[in-house]
């Protein structure tokens, strides 16, 4: 007796190559496995991230398979948890075929910037020698500063200032109030007559007039021997 068993593993050659049947007999990838069930479901990624609090990028990585783009394997497999049970699947299946894809030459040698690095860590980072590069450059700029404050001394005039009286002004007094400012160490006289000055440099003096025409002499000259002056004319009216 003959038993013809062609058309039994012609049948099972058929569904294999059924187009219904044949997908399901390839092993399908944590990021397809992923992506499809979302996909099914209606879900998108942002609603993913609302629940699973798990970032987008990370998310587009592992719907990618791209491993290389994620923290260690520890996150990695605390995601693709999360993930599945969000997705309703059976998460300890979908961590077996992760264990299955993942090697240690597809793990990153070092965590993604944003992780590796303090969110709230200055990016400048005192060192001795910066330290000793501000120093000098302190240093030198008080030494500099210095200089041009004695070269300003030395070269250039004091500054001086009349407040009253003005040029040409008549006076119906036999006196006159000189008021101005000069610099704190510098030393003003007023037709000759030395003057104090305030600490910020001012000064007020009562000067007698004559009748008709008088000439006051603002002089002021500092410790290098550097002078200003200013000369008023005022015309005196008697009292």
């Amino acid at each position: 007796m003959q038993i013809n068993i062609w058309p039994s593993v012609r049948g099972q050659v058929d569904n294999l190559l059924n187009r219904d049947y044949f997908p399901t007999c390839i092993m399908l990838s944590v990021g397809r496995l992923l992506r499809e069930a979302r996909l099914k479901q209606g879900i998108t990624l942002i609603d993913v991230e609302h629940h699973t609090r798990i970032r987008g990028k990370y998310l587009v990585a592992l719907e990618s398979d791209d491993f290389s783009s994620l923290p260690g394997r520890a996150y990695i497999a605390g995601f693709i948890r999360n993930y599945s049970e969000f997705l309703k699947l059976d998460s300890e299946h979908v961590l077996a075929v992760f264990r299955r894809e993942f090697s240690d030459h597809k793990r990153p040698t070092v965590l993604p910037k944003g992780l590796a690095q303090p969110v709230n860590r200055s990016p400048f980072t005192l060192t001795p020698r910066i330290a000793a590069f501000f120093a000098t450059g302190l240093l030198l700029f008080v030494f500099f500063a210095y200089l041009f404050f004695e070269y300003r001394y030395v070269a250039i005039a004091p500054v001086l200032s009349l407040t009253t009286p003005s040029e040409g002004q008549k006076i119906q007094s036999s006196s006159v109030l000189v008021q101005g400012k000069s610099d704190p160490d510098a030393e003003v006289t007023i037709n000759d007559q030395t003057v104090s000055l305030q600490v910020d440099g001012t000064f007020s003096v009562e000067v007698s007039l004559k009748p008709g025409l008088n000439k006051i002499i603002v002089s002021a000259k500092n410790k290098f021997g550097k002078k200003a002056d200013i000369t008023r004319m005022i015309e005196g009216m008697g009292p």
